[in-house]
C-alpha cells in the first residue's frame, strides 16, 4: 500500500534560506529526532499507527484492521500515548549485524569469517534491523549496475549506480532464512532510493523514498495480503 506525501517532500522550503541542509544530516550536535526523517507512534490502544515527518507538515495514519491510510492531524499525534519511534535511529542499525560490500553489493555478516546472506535481487543495498534484533528488512535490486560517469572519468566500486526495481524481504536472524515473499516497492524513479523503518512492536514495516514523497506499508509475515 502506497501513500503519497507531497507535504513531506516540501520540507526544505519550510526552513530558513540560510539553513545548510547537509548539516542537518551529518552534524553530531543534532539529535536524530531533529534530523530530516520520519517518526512513528501508536494511538488508540496501540491499534492505529501514526506517521509524521520531523520537519515537513502533515500527519498520516494507518489502520491495520481496515488496511488503509489517511491524513490525520497534529492534534492526534500530540494526544497519542504510544512510544515515539525515531526512524533515523534505525538507519544504521545494520552495522551491528551486517556489512554491505559496496563493490560487489553483497550482504556480509561481521566477523573474521563473514557469511554471505543472499538477497532477492542481485544487488544488496541496505538492511534495517528490527528493534528486538531478531529480524532484518533487506533492500535489494536486480540492476543493472552502471559505473558513475563524471567529467570524462569513470568511477567504479562504491560509485557504481544500481538501477532497476527495488525489493524488500524479511530475514530471520536466528535461522538466517527469509520469512516471506519479497515485496516490490512502487516507484517512478529511474534510480530509486529507499529506506525503511520498523514499528516498535515489529508488526509493521514502513518503506519510504529518500525524498519523502511517499511511504509504503509492509506487514511482515502478512505481505501477501491484496
Amino acid at each position: 500500500m502506497k501513500q503519497e506525501t507531497s507535504d513531506w517532500a516540501d520540507w526544505q522550503i519550510k526552513l530558513p534560506s540560510s539553513t545548510d541542509v547537509s548539516h542537518l544530516y551529518v552534524s553530531p550536535e543534532i539529535p536524530n529526532i531533529s534530523r530530516p526523517g520520519i517518526l512513528l507512534r501508536y494511538a488508540e490502544n496501540n491499534n492505529i499507527l501514526l506517521l509524521k515527518h520531523t520537519i515537513g507538515k502533515g500527519v498520516y495514519s494507518f489502520n491495520p484492521n481496515l488496511y488503509q491510510t489517511e491524513k490525520s492531524s497534529e492534534k492526534e499525534w500530540l494526544n497519542a500515548q504510544g512510544e515515539i519511534t525515531v526512524c533515523h535511529d534505525q538507519r544504521w542499525s545494520r552495522q551491528q549485524v551486517f556489512n554491505v560490500d559496496n563493490h560487489n553489493y553483497k550482504l556480509l555478516s561481521w566477523g573474521d569469517d563473514p557469511v554471505i546472506y543472499e538477497s532477492y535481487g542481485n544487488f544488496a543495498l541496505d538492511a534495517v534491523i528490527s528493534p528486538s534484533k531478531t529480524k532484518a528488512a533487506i533492500l535489494s535490486a536486480y540492476g543493472p549496475k552502471r559505473p558513475f560517469f563524471n567529467g570524462g572519468f569513470i568511477f567504479g566500486g562504491a560509485d557504481d549506480k544500481i538501477y532497476g526495481q527495488r525489493y524488500i524481504q524479511i530475514i530471520d536472524l536466528a535461522t538466517k532464512k527469509y520469512t516471506d515473499k519479497p515485496v516490490r516497492l512502487s516507484t517512478k524513479a529511474d534510480l530509486p532510493c529507499f529506506s525503511s523503518c520498523w514499528s516498535v512492536d515489529e508488526k509493521i514495516l514502513i518503506a519510504y523514498e529518500c525524498d519523502f514523497s511517499n511511504f509504503q506499508i509492509i506487514e511482515p509475515f502478512q505481505n501477501t495480503r491484496k
